[in-house]
């Protein structure tokens, strides 16, 4: 998982020599900027970065949905929000109604957001095809990291704008497919994307470069729907629910948090538990089984 940082976060600063970038900002522009999308120290986490532990827990056999007897509670914290359930304003993939869905807060230049990315795509692939899970992709930039993710984020949010969800999803894959992350993508190159994922190039750049960055509020409120459900870094999933989680589903979710050292799995409400970090397919399949109700 990409921790936040308590670093202040910086904007955008395209070189003159890079092609279709956002205007220079002035010095209020910057500002507004940084309250816009600067991390509250309340949620930096200091000490190890979990994906360690995530990786390490890859490697193991998956825990069994009877928990240890001393493994810590997963208990509903009261200051941890509900994320607003998906909604026509959403970039879903898959079944609509699906009995889960998977709501992704995600920095495109993220690291484990990226190898998250094919995790989820496989995850489709199993059950989205069985119209059982959904997937929704959602904004986390951590600018004061990877200050080109916003502008990542504003150019998915142009070609949705012009060419719809699945224009949308062929971007991100793309993207996903070609940065070489950590804030070392070549900007220069969103137009060429934005046109191979299907939509007109002239205006992307129009979109892109519109001084008012129309998209920005969206990104905002992703962000701080993130915060207030507890993700301390990228990426952050909650997995919403139909029906509450039993006892099995939290056992297992208990024997999870023991095996890996962390607590990846937390509980927001009956029907909603948020994922921190790049979790694998083979740590999400028995969870997702056990709460569709199926034993292998």
């Amino acid at each position: 998982m990409e921790p936040s940082s308590n670093n202040q976060p910086q904007v955008d600063k395209p070189n003159a020599q890079e092609a279709h970038q956002p205007p220079q900002r002035t010095a209020s522009q910057q500002t507004e900027m940084l309250k816009t999308f600067g991390v509250p120290l309340a949620i930096v986490v200091a000490g190890a970065i979990v994906a360690g532990a995530i990786l390490w827990a890859a490697n193991q056999k998956s825990p069994s949905a009877q928990a240890p007897s001393d493994a810590p509670p997963l208990v509903e914290d009261g200051n941890r929000k509900l994320v607003p359930l998906a909604n026509d304003e959403d970039h879903f993939r898959g079944n609509p109604q699906a009995p889960v869905v998977m709501i992704e807060y995600s920095d495109y230049e993220c690291p484990f957001c990226q190898r998250f990315h094919d995790t989820m795509k496989s995850i489709m692939e199993t059950y989205g095809k069985r119209g059982e899970v959904a997937w929704v992709y959602r904004h986390f930039p951590l600018v004061s990291i990877h200050p080109k993710a916003i502008t990542a984020a504003r150019a998915a949010e142009c070609v949705a704008e012009l060419g719809g969800k699945e224009a949308f999803w062929r971007f991100t894959d793309i993207y996903f497919e070609n940065t070489p992350a950590n804030n070392r993508v070549d900007l220069s190159l969103l137009p060429k994307w934005a046109e191979e994922a299907g939509v007109d190039r002239a205006g992307f750049e129009r979109c892109l470069n519109n001084e008012e960055n129309k998209h920005d509020d969206k990104l905002a409120r992703h962000t701080e729907e993130a915060i207030n459900a507890g993700a301390r870094g990228t990426p952050f999933t909650v997995i919403t629910t139909r029906e509450p989680l039993n006892e099995e589903v939290r056992s297992l979710l208990n024997a999870t948090n023991q095996q890996v050292g962390q607590e990846v799995f937390l509980l927001i409400s009956d029907n909603q538990v948020g994922v921190g970090g790049a979790l694998p397919k083979e740590i999400l399949d028995p969870v997702l089984q056990t709460i569709l109700g199926k034993t292998s």
